[in-house]
């Protein structure tokens, strides 16, 4: 359902209320206390900077609204209203009051409605690499024999593209082996996005670290490795390339990169992106990216999503780890690779689709050395 405006805007913030439970104290305050500030002058100012924004996920405006806060508390510093309850290195939630919000909304600070009418919510969540580091070792792809260009749809930042120079830190619930690449070497990682940031710019940077919830240090941590992992990375051959696409283009985009890399396995996935499409551009995408599929054996292309679970409402949001692929007999086959956070840290691994996909992509493989 697109959501114009501030119109049902009370529902989806106690939702995203209950969604948050015990992760972020300050954001919760904020949610249960934002209905009514909103009532006054600050809901008219936002109805104002959301007046030509559409909004397809239930979750993406209350996130923009309390990403834009945060980013306006860490651009301003300790003089922000919400400086000590958004930004501060330890986060008071008892800072986090009506007056408080009243004051960060009340129409004096232009960045923050630059924000709210300009940018999405752009979360550039390294512990979703994990939809690319484990296909890709399942592919045993990565270097000279089998070469891997990578794709990130929806790549925000970019900053997954270079996940694998970061710790792994994924496990599988049920105690078996969880296959990770390591010491990877891509002819390609490119990344896709209809309005990408720029990780060397301190505005988008400083953007990427508002969309982290304040108080989860883990997080926080592994942003600013993954940001200096990506800064080490542009004096690389295999550097990461960020353009700027709309959606309904990626999957022409992706076959231009098969077209350019004919000996490589491409591996096109995309992370928490189906949600902030329009229904109708969704549909044109991924049709397009089925026929992708479709048109090339095993061995040349991926297609991984990591999304959350259909159906999902209230409590910690769940997700699923598909991958498509094409079969010997030319059907796409959709295969669920595990459960997990949308936050992925443990993987209910679903072993015989793991092994179905190991074995597709292995006897293509197989093939491709053969001719």
């Amino acid at each position: 359902m697109v959501r114009i405006g501030t119109s049902g805007l009370d529902e989806d913030l106690a939702r995203q209320r209950e969604g948050m439970r015990g992760r972020s104290p300050p954001y919760e305050r904020a949610l249960r206390l934002l209905p009514q500030v909103l009532a006054g002058a600050p809901g008219r100012f936002l109805e104002a900077a959301w007046e030509h924004r559409r909004f397809v996920a239930w979750y993406d405006r209350p996130l923009l609204l309390l990403a834009a806060l945060r980013d306006d508390a860490l651009r301003e510093g300790e003089r922000h209203p919400l400086f000590a309850g958004f930004a501060a290195r330890s986060p008071d939630p008892t800072a986090v009051t009506e007056d408080a919000l009243a004051r960060a909304l009340d129409g004096s600070r232009e960045g923050v409605f630059d924000a709210l009418a300009h940018r999405p919510v752009q979360t550039n969540e390294t512990s979703r690499a994990v939809a690319w580091l484990w296909p890709a070792a399942l592919a045993r792809a990565g270097d000279e024999v089998r070469p891997l260009a990578l794709a990130d749809v929806g790549a925000s930042a970019g900053l997954n593209l270079v996940a694998d120079a970061l710790p792994p830190i994924w496990v599988a619930s049920d105690g078996g082996p969880l296959e990770l690449a390591r010491d990877v070497r891509p002819v390609t990682r490119l990344g896709l996005d209809a309005t990408p940031l720029d990780a060397f710019r301190e505005a988008d940077a400083r953007w990427l670290r508002a969309c982290v919830w304040p108080g989860e240090r883990a997080r926080e941590e592994r942003l600013e490795a993954a940001l200096e992992a990506f800064h080490a990375a542009r004096i690389r051959p295999d550097a990461p390339v960020i353009l700027p696409v709309e959606a309904t283009s990626i999957p022409a985009r992706i076959d231009l990169l098969s077209s350019a890399e004919r000996t490589s396995l491409v591996l096109a996935y995309q992370t928490v992106l189906r949600d902030y499409l329009e229904p109708a551009d969704r549909a044109l995408y991924e049709d397009g990216m089925r026929e992708w599929i479709a048109a090339h054996p095993p061995g040349r292309a991926l297609w991984v999503e990591l999304e959350p679970a259909v159906g999902e409402r209230g409590g910690a949001a769940q997700g699923t780890l598909v991958a498509h692929v094409r079969s010997p007999w030319g059907e796409v086959r959709d295969l669920e690779l595990a459960r997990c956070g949308l936050h992925p840290l443990r993987l209910d691994v679903r072993r015989r689709a793991v092994e179905e996909l190991r074995t597709l992509l292995a006897a293509e493989a197989a093939a491709a050395l053969r001719f």
